[in-house]
């Protein structure tokens, strides 16, 4: 048990690093843009490999390691939360009409958001489309960053109840 929970950091670190070649890839070489929900879950894996490359890199003490395990883990769910809302929007609710205005998104009203993702992407999507040629084996890829950020989760609850409850 010992040794799985000193594998945590560097799995998070190496697959999040893997996953930002992949958005980058998705968003430049497909021209699939991010949403502002996208954006916010490409945001999440950011934090998590941030902080699982401190931890992984710097010996720090045990206390320190908890409270890094505890705000991965809020990332985690705060992306698997925006992710869930946005497979949300896109498989289960009725279709909001977008607005032809190309500078707000009917799903996120956050103006800051908004104008980030205007800058990042030059247009705004809705979050709520699903565009046919933007699916993999007919799934958005909000359903994939789903299951991304629950693998993940789970991974980082169990190290963190070993680190919490083992004995030195």
């Amino acid at each position: 048990m010992k040794k799985f929970n000193n594998l945590t950091f560097p799995f998070n670190t190496i697959v999040c690093g893997l996953a930002i070649p992949a958005i980058i890839f998705i968003a430049f070489v497909l021209k699939w843009l991010p949403c502002p929900m996208c954006l916010m879950q490409q945001f999440c894996i950011f934090v998590i490999m941030l902080l699982s490359l401190f931890c992984w890199i710097k010996k720090t003490p045990k206390y320190l390691i908890i409270v890094a395990q505890v705000l991965i883990i809020i990332t985690i769910l705060s992306g698997a939360y925006v992710a869930a809302d946005q497979v949300h929007l896109q498989y289960f609710s009725t279709p909001v009409p977008t607005p032809l205005d190309s500078t707000t998104c009917s799903e996120v009203t956050n103006p800051f958001l908004l104008q980030t993702t205007k800058a990042i992407t030059g247009t705004i999507k809705s979050c709520s489309e699903i565009n046919v040629n933007e699916t993999i084996s007919g799934l958005s890829l909000a359903v994939y960053s789903l299951g991304f950020f629950i693998f993940l989760l789970a991974l980082n609850i169990i190290a963190f109840f070993i680190n919490l409850f083992k004995r030195k």
